[in-house]
């Protein structure tokens, strides 16, 4: 389950962070980082989420909450997506008309 189909209320526990290396860096310098337990206060599906965990609170989009997986228990089966492949850096970068990774078939210009 993605944290945007979180139920207001519920405990779950972050299995995972798919947003790219911006947004996971963002999320882990506020203490966001996968197995943190954290509680859905207020949320709705298509609307920015407050969450608690940590005893602090942020608040997060839609689209960031789509990129968040979540689970309600540790033992919940849970299958990890393929990762960003840098080393803290992303090897894709901005186009004009869209991503376009750097040089040819994932090989670094």
């Amino acid at each position: 389950v993605t944290l945007d189909m979180a139920k207001p209320g519920q405990e779950y526990i972050v299995r995972g962070i798919y947003g790219g290396c911006r947004l996971k860096t963002m999320l882990q310098e506020r203490g966001l980082t996968e197995g943190v337990t954290i509680k859905v206060i207020k949320g709705g599906q298509g609307g920015p989420l407050i969450i608690e965990f940590r005893s602090s609170r942020i608040m997060l989009d839609s689209m960031c909450a789509a990129r968040i997986v979540v689970t309600k228990g540790i033992d919940d089966p849970f299958e990890p997506v393929e990762e960003c492949s840098g080393a803290g850096k992303c090897t894709r970068r901005r186009h004009k008309w869209g991503w376009r990774h750097r040089g040819r078939y994932g090989q670094e210009v």
